[in-house]
Formats: structure tokens, sequence, C-alpha cells
């Protein structure tokens, strides 16, 4: 298998993972909205946690991270919060918060809002990582805009059948 292949087949892969994610997540939510679905995750109120992991979807100042035992935890961003990259022997860089992009490993200190929620204190990340995880996101945008015109196909064939539908109930 080529190089460029081992490549494609890697970003699909994660593409899929997130959007397995992203709808799963938006199913479970319908099918019960009360159950919350980090509640198996051990984090009590006002506990201090470090934890690391994959960032796997991120909506303004809240971020999904998958951790390595496979637990989904919510992390929640204040103006406080420090996002750093390691510089130097030991010194760190002062980062945005916008560079916590899907396909990111970061490692998180906080205190545990709720169970299965941080409310982070500090993020870091190396930036060998940021470029991968921003190599990821470009491989993504040809395969997000082929879901979402496929969405659209299906849209129309879901509306072209219902018209048929009425047509033919029309005929009888």
């Amino acid at each position: 298998m080529s190089k460029s292949m081992r490549w494609e087949m890697c970003v699909l892969s994660i593409y899929l993972i997130n959007v397995g994610v992203v709808f799963g997540r938006t199913t479970n939510q319908q099918a019960n909205p009360s159950e919350n679905a980090y509640v198996g995750q051990n984090v009590n109120r006002g506990e201090k946690v470090k934890i690391e992991g994959l960032v796997v979807s991120r909506q303004g100042e809240i971020l999904t991270m998958r951790t390595a035992d496979s637990d989904n935890i919510e992390v929640t961003f204040t103006d406080y919060t420090k996002v750093v990259t390691p510089q130097g022997l030991l010194g760190k860089k002062q980062m945005p918060v916008s560079d916590l992009v899907p396909g990111l490993w970061i490692k998180v200190q906080g205190v545990g809002d709720s169970p299965g929620h941080v409310l982070a204190e500090s993020v870091s990340f190396s930036t060998k990582d940021l470029r991968t995880a921003h190599a990821i996101q470009a491989g993504l945008i040809p395969l997000d805009k082929e879901v979402q015109a496929t969405q659209r196909q299906t849209e129309a064939n879901v509306r072209n059948i219902q018209t048929n539908q009425q047509q033919i109930q029309t005929l009888k």
C-alpha cells in the first residue's frame, strides 16, 4: 500500500469516527434527553483532575475529548483557562483557544464540575500534535463537502418520494 493511500485511509478513519460520535451523540440525546451521556465517568464536583486525550468535537467554549480508556469527557473553558504549548526547556507559550481542534491530543488540568464534565484550568499540547490536527482537518474538508452533498441529495430524494406518494394517492 502506498504512503499516500495509507494517509488517506488514516484521514478517512478519523473522519468516520468523528461523524459517528456526532451522529451517535445526537441520537442518544434525542432518545433520552434527561440521561447524561457522560454519567459513566467518575469525576466528582470540586475534585482536581488531570486527563489527557483526543479532541473529538468542539462547540464554542465546550469541547468533547476521548481519553485513552475510551471515555468521553466534556471540557468547559473560561476566560481564566490557560492554553499553552511547551517552548524551550522550561518555557511555555500562550496559545489561542481556537487552536483546540478535533484530532488534537491535549492534556487538561481542571476541576470536576459534574459527572463527566471538567472545568479546565489549563490545557497543554505540543506544536507537533497541532500540525497533525491541522493536517487532519485539511484532509477532512473534501470529505465533509461530499457528506453535505450526499445529505442534500438524500433530502431531495425524500421530498421526491413524498411528492410521488401524494400523486399516487390523488390518482386512486
